[in-house]
C-alpha cells in the first residue's frame, strides 16, 4: 500500500518521535540518533513496525531536525502525525506497534479526544480510508483545533487556528486526488475553499491552451483534446465540491468556449479538408462541457456549421484520391471550351484514381459513381462542344468532313468512357447517345466503302415504330441526325 509523502517522509517519523513530544525530547532523540549513526550503528523506531522501516543517515536526520526548527513547520507537520496525550493513548500505541492496526483504532474511537482524533487521522491516511480521515478531520478542526494547536506547541499563540483546517485540505490535496476527499465534506466552508485551487488549476489550464493554439492554431485538436483530458477530472471534483452554483457554471463554459476554440481555429487555418471530422468531434465534446444556454447556443450553430461540412466531404479512406480528382477537375477551365481531345486526355488521368476508389469503396457506393459520372459528362459535353461549333461553320462541305471527324473521335471517346460505372439516371441516357453514334459511325463508315444504301422511308404514323431515319447521303440528314445527338447530350448534362 502506497503511503503518501507527507507521512512516509514526515521528519517526525525520521526521528522516531510523537508530534507532539517536548523540545527536550526532540533534542534527545535527534543526538541519540547521531551518535549511533555516526559508528555505524542503526536505529528502529517502534513506529517502523507500522509503517516499514526507512533509512537513517545523519544528513536525514539533520534534515528533519531543521525541517522542526519553526512552530509552522512544527505544526504543519503535527497534522500528518502520531500524538501521545493519554493513558488510552499509550494502551493504543502498544498494538499499534504490535502491528494491530485495526485494534488500535477501535481504542481510539471508544473516547474521542484531541489526540485520539488525530491519531484515528493518521491511521486514515496509511490505510487508504479517507471517509475516515475527512470524518475524524472535520470533527477535529471543527470543534477542537485549539486544543490541537495547544497539544502541539503548547502556550505558543505565533500560530492561530484560523487556518488550520485550511491548511491541512491545502497539504492533502497535493497528494490524494480530490475525488477521494469530496464525497466526505459536509462542511460547506471545507467544500468551498477545496474548490478553489481547482478553479485555479482549470483557469491555467484554460490560459495555457490559449497560448499554445495562438502558436500554433493547425494544432488545435490536439490541443483541445488535451484541455479536455486535463479538465475532466477537476471538473468532475469541483462539481461534487460546489455542485452546479456559479463558480462551477462559469468556469465549465470557459473550458467548454476555450475547447472550442480550438476546433474552430483549426478548421479555419487547416489545408486538409478531412480535420473537419476531428473539429466537429471536438466541437461535441465542447458541448458537453458547457453548462450556460448562451454557450451551448454557440456550439450548437458551430456544430451545424461542421456538420453541414463533414456530410459534403468524401470518405476519409479515399481522402488522397479526392485530393487527386479535385485537382484534375479544377484543370477543366470553361464548360463551354472543353474539347474531346482535352476530355479524352481528363478520362485517361481520373481513371487510376476512380479504379482506387472502386477498389476500396465498392462498385455500387454512391461517392464513387458520382465521380465517376461527374467526369463522363465532362466528355460528353466536350462531344457537345465540337458538333455545336462545327454546326456553326458556314462552310457546309468543311462543316460536312469536320463533323464526320468529330463523330469518329466521339466514338472513341465513348469507347473508354464504356469502361467507366456510373449512375443508373445517366446510364440510361447515356445509352441513347452511345447507340446513336454508333450507328452514325456505321453510316459514315458504309459510305466511305462506296455502298449507298437506298433512303428508308419515314414510319408510317400508324405503324407504331419511333426510330429515328435519316439519309446519310443528305446533308439535311446528316444536320438532323447530328441534331438529334446534340439534344440528348445537352439532356443529359442538363440533368
Amino acid at each position: 500500500m502506497k503511503i503518501i509523502n507527507i507521512i512516509n517522509q514526515n521528519p517526525y517519523r525520521q526521528l522516531g518521535i510523537f508530534a507532539n513530544a517536548s523540545t527536550k525530547e526532540r533534542v534527545a532523540a535527534t543526538s541519540k540518533l547521531k551518535a549511533f549513526l555516526k559508528v555505524g550503528r542503526s536505529m528502529e523506531s517502534p513506529f517502523d513496525a507500522v509503517l516499514s522501516a526507512i533509512e537513517r543517515t545523519v544528513d536525514s536526520v539533520v534534515a528533519a531536525e531543521q525541517q522542526l526548527t519553526l512552530p509552522t513547520e512544527q505544526m504543519r507537520h503535527a497534522q500528518f502525525w502520531f500524538v501521545k496525550a493519554t493513558p488510552i493513548d499509550e494502551v493504543a500505541f502498544n498494538n499499534l506497534f504490535a502491528g494491530n492496526i485495526v485494534e488500535a483504532q477501535n481504542i481510539w474511537s471508544k473516547k474521542l479526544s484531541v489526540s485520539a482524533l488525530q491519531n484515528l487521522i493518521v491511521c486514515g491516511m496509511i490505510s487508504n480510508d479517507y471517509a475516515q480521515v475527512m470524518t475524524y478531520a472535520q470533527m477535529l478542526y471543527g470543534e477542537h483545533a485549539d486544543e490541537f494547536r495547544r497539544l502541539i506547541l503548547g502556550d505558543d499563540e505565533a500560530i492561530t487556528t484560523e487556518n488550520l483546517a485550511y491548511d491541512f485540505l491545502d497539504i492533502l490535496s497535493q497528494e490524494v486526488a480530490a475525488s477521494k476527499i469530496m464525497p466526505y465534506l459536509t462542511i460547506a466552508d471545507w467544500k468551498a475553499h477545496f474548490a478553489e485551487p481547482l478553479i485555479e488549476k482549470l483557469g491555467n489550464s484554460v490560459d495555457e491552451a490559449k497560448s499554445e493554439l495562438k502558436r500554433n492554431s493547425q494544432n488545435g485538436i490536439k490541443i483541445g483534446n488535451r484541455l479536455l483530458k486535463d479538465a475532466k477530472p477537476l471538473l468532475k471534483e469541483l462539481k461534487s465540491a460546489v455542485g452546479d452554483d456559479v463558480r462551477y457554471q462559469m468556469i465549465a463554459d470557459k473550458v467548454g468556449n476555450a475547447v472550442q476554440q480550438c476546433a474552430i481555429n483549426c478548421y479555419n487555418d487547416a489545408t486538409d479538408k478531412q480535420i473537419s471530422r476531428d473539429a466537429l468531434d471536438l466541437a461535441n465534446k465542447a458541448k458537453l462541457v458547457v453548462v450556460s444556454k448562451i454557450a451551448k447556443d454557440r456550439c450548437q450553430e458551430n456544430i451545424a456549421v461542421l456538420k453541414k461540412v463533414v456530410d459534403n466531404l468524401p470518405p476519409k479512406e479515399v481522402a488522397r484520391e479526392d485530393e487527386k480528382l479535385t485537382a484534375i477537375f479544377e484543370t477543366v477551365g470553361l464548360p463551354d471550351e472543353i474539347r474531346i481531345q482535352s476530355a479524352t486526355k481528363i478520362i485517361d488521368d481520373v481513371k487510376p484514381h476512380l479504379q482506387s476508389i472502386k477498389s476500396k469503396l465498392g462498385s455500387n457506393n454512391s461517392y464513387y459513381l458520382e465521380q465517376s459520372t461527374l467526369f463522363l459528362s465532362i466528355a460528353l459535353k466536350a462531344i457537345y462542344n465540337e458538333m455545336e461549333k462545327t454546326l456553326k461553320d458556314k462552310d457546309k462541305v468543311l462543316a460536312d468532313l469536320l463533323l464526320a471527324g468529330i463523330i469518329f473521335k466521339s466514338y472513341k471517346l465513348i469507347l473508354e468512357m464504356d469502361e467507366f460505372d456510373m449512375t443508373d439516371e445517366f446510364r440510361e441516357r447515356y445509352k441513347k447517345v452511345r447507340s446513336m453514334i454508333e450507328s452514325f459511325l456505321t453510316k459514315l463508315r458504309e459510305k466511305q466503302k462506296g455502298f449507298n444504301p437506298p433512303p428508308r422511308p419515314n414510319p408510317s404514323p400508324n405503324d407504331g415504330s419511333n426510330e429515328l431515319t435519316f439519309d446519310i447521303d443528305s446533308p439535311a440528314g446528316c444536320v438532323i441526325a447530328i441534331i438529334v445527338i446534340i439534344v440528348i447530350i445537352l439532356g443529359i448534362i442538363v440533368h
